[in-house]
């Protein structure tokens, strides 16, 4: 089960880059200077009671981003990973080739339930 996520988070859920541990707004691709071939941002959501099924891969969770209530892009997360000691579950995603800037709602879907909405920022 996923659980709702609190009030004062909705609107900007607990997401962060993996690689550099910030905040929104993330850019489509990992900069320049960090590495010399180009590379997708993976952007970290925790999510509280998300927990994989024995045997279950990551890929069966998926995030889910809503542009403007209508451009809909849905991926697979890379790696599902329940945080020691911790009611939360760390669900990381590659953000998609081509991704057009501006505010998006995030949701993470898994074992048929989907949970609520955050924004997350995506700049050029």
């Amino acid at each position: 089960m996923i659980s709702k996520i609190p009030p004062s988070l909705v609107a900007h859920p607990p997401a962060l880059d993996s690689v550099f541990t910030v905040r929104d707004p993330f850019q489509p691709f990992v900069p320049e200077w960090f590495t010399s071939v180009p590379q997708n941002t993976r952007v970290m959501l925790f999510a509280q009671n998300l927990r994989l099924n024995p045997g279950e891969l990551s890929s069966a969770v998926f995030v889910r981003l809503t542009l403007n209530n209508s451009v809909i892009l849905q991926m697979p997360a890379e790696d599902v990973r329940a945080l020691r000691e911790s009611e939360f579950t760390q669900v990381v995603f590659r953000l998609a080739t081509g991704l057009p800037p501006g505010t998006y709602t995030v949701q993470i879907l898994a074992h048929t339930r989907l949970s609520n909405g955050g924004t997350i920022r995506i700049v050029p």
